[in-house]
């Protein structure tokens, strides 16, 4: 029977790389990492300029891990993952006051040993993308409620009332990704259908927290939480990858295009624990 836990949990504030016309890799940004054994751990970064490619203000990040003591007298573990980014610019295109991503994990009394994760606390604070202010509606609720994969699992195989299984296909833009462009379309997961199960790769399922975007005016389309703009790159927006075991979120994920090519990300927080 486990009588440890493993804590895991990392939080990063920017980072990213330049293939053209130079090559360049962008020094990762208020990274914290938790130890196995759980602890504390923060990292600052401020008034950060890289080339007039990427900016901001102040990046905090911050991990805690710890055990406590439940109702029932059992040891309940729970994780905090969080980063926040200020002052974001991206090549004067991408720009934000602020960009939180928040995760929580934590156990509970049941055998199976999957942990529970939450996402209240992540939000997007004034963006705008070309100077169009650009509101983003976010899902967090739905994950909150369905906070174990095994939830995620069972709505999805529910076809009439299992909400996720809505949300998914509207996520991965069923029935129209065919009908988007190339750089978008690689951004989604092609993931085998598994049976009538959740797709997945590898145990892996990408997503976004990312129900609507609007836009203040039409000067783009958004393909879901993707928008491309020729010139300037693909912006994705709220990525999350789920697992059993995991959840991993970057607000900000940028595929920088012709004439400039790279990547760069801002607001990413990674987390999960597990018994042994």
């Amino acid at each position: 029977m486990p009588t440890r836990y493993r804590f895991h949990g990392q939080a990063i504030g920017a980072g990213g790389r330049i293939n053209h016309p130079f090559q360049e890799f962008i020094e990762i940004q208020a990274a914290a990492a938790l130890p196995q054994i759980g602890g504390h751990g923060s990292a600052q970064s401020r008034n950060f300029h890289y080339r007039d490619i990427l900016r901001f203000r102040q990046a905090h990040s911050e991990v805690t891990g710890s055990r406590t003591e439940g109702p029932n007298g059992k040891p309940i573990h729970k994780t905090l993952i969080q980063s926040r980014v200020e002052g974001v610019d991206i090549m004067g295109m991408v720009t934000a006051d602020r960009v939180e991503v928040r995760l929580v994990s934590f156990t509970d009394d049941d055998p199976d040993g999957e942990p529970c994760f939450k996402f209240t606390g992540s939000y997007f604070e004034n963006l705008k993308v070309a100077g169009v202010p650009v509101k983003v509606h976010l899902c967090v609720d739905v994950f909150d409620r369905l906070y174990k994969h095994k939830h995620l699992v069972k709505s999805y195989e529910d076809k009439d009332k299992g909400e996720f299984r809505q949300l998914f296909d509207h996520l991965t833009l069923k029935g129209t990704l065919k009908n988007a462009p190339e750089r978008v379309q690689k951004g989604f997961q092609q993931a085998p259908n598994n049976n009538g199960g959740l797709p997945h790769i590898s145990g892996m399922t990408c997503l976004s927290l990312v129900k609507r975007l609007e836009p203040e005016r039409d000067e783009f389309k958004c393909w879901g939480h993707i928008i491309y703009i020729e010139g300037f790159g693909t912006i994705h927006l709220a990525e999350l990858t789920v697992s059993k075991l995991l959840r991993r979120i970057t607000m900000i994920r940028v595929n920088l295009g012709s004439p400039t090519d790279g990547d760069i990300e801002v607001g990413t927080a990674e987390g999960n624990g597990s018994p042994y």
